[in-house]
């Protein structure tokens, strides 16, 4: 995964400079026709989802993993109590240096993914809900503690349709939050 910024669970090293880092978009010369079409293309379609107030479709998620291929990403190893969607423990640290990151200058006027992920315990439909719940609470801290605007967060749970590490498929790296700069401010926004 391009830009991949995994803490350890137990340390939760991950610094705010680290996500700045991974979020950042590598620069490119220029942009072909056809390719300036299907930047136009996935910016409404992401405008589209900007400000729903309800779960992705299953068509929108599928899009969405598409757009998300080539953008700068990484996964957070935030804990949540089982089958919770509170931010626990020491993850609060994370979810802060997460909201320093998004708030910084240098990300300031882009769009940004949170995408929920789960384990392989339990059905498909609770997995997805479960990660849609996590995926909208860290939203929310972000909101609340850093006055993020809202529209530029969106979220999508995966459950567990994406894991990490298919080898063990209840592993706890499994269970993530992902952050995809989806649009950056030099998009043409």
């Amino acid at each position: 995964m391009p830009g991949a910024f995994v803490a350890p669970a137990f340390a939760q090293q991950t610094t705010t400079e680290d996500i700045i880092k991974a979020l950042t978009p590598v620069k490119t010369r220029s942009l072909s026709t056809s390719s300036s079409a299907a930047v136009e293309r996935e910016e409404s379609f992401i405008n589209s989802v900007r400000t729903k107030q309800q779960a992705l479709s299953p068509s929108e998620r599928d899009k969405m993993t598409e757009v998300i291929v080539d953008k700068p990403s990484g996964d957070l190893l935030i804990a949540f109590g089982y089958n919770s969607d509170v931010i626990k423990g020491d993850s609060v640290q994370l979810a802060d240096a997460l909201g320093r990151a998004l708030s910084s200058p240098d990300m300031k006027g882009s769009t940004f993914l949170i995408a929920g992920h789960t384990d392989a315990k339990g059905s498909n439909q609770s997995n997805l809900l479960l990660s849609e719940r996590r995926a909208q609470a860290v939203k929310t801290y972000l909101v609340k503690h850093f006055a993020l605007n809202p529209a530029d967060l969106i979220t999508v749970g995966y459950g567990k349709t994406r894991l990490k590490n298919k080898d063990q498929p209840e592993a706890a790296e499994n269970r993530r939050v992902e952050v995809v700069n989806i649009m950056s401010k030099t998009a043409g926004r």
